[in-house]
């Protein structure tokens, strides 16, 4: 059963996932063990899909940038309930 794994940027630059995409021939090995169900910057996530997730639903969440608006404030609430670590 893979792993369902949430990547959350605030107030932050693209640099750190544009890392992660450099790693695309390492991270092809680790993608089929992974469900990603949030990653807003990669993929088109809207605010409205964190907001139906279930509280445990996510088995572990990946937040950077610092929280420095209303809005990172509200995703940052949203992000940390469906997750387990």
């Amino acid at each position: 059963m893979p792993v369902k794994v949430m990547f959350v940027q605030l107030a932050s630059c693209w640099g750190c996932h544009q890392s992660l995409l450099d790693l695309h021939e390492t991270l092809a090995d680790v993608l089929p063990q992974l469900e990603i169900v949030f990653w807003h910057t990669v993929v088109d996530y809207k605010l409205h899909d964190v907001e139906k997730l279930p509280d445990g639903s996510v088995d572990v969440g990946f937040t950077e940038g610092t929280c420095k608006t209303e809005e990172d404030l509200h995703l940052l609430k949203l992000v940390l309930l469906p997750r387990k670590l």
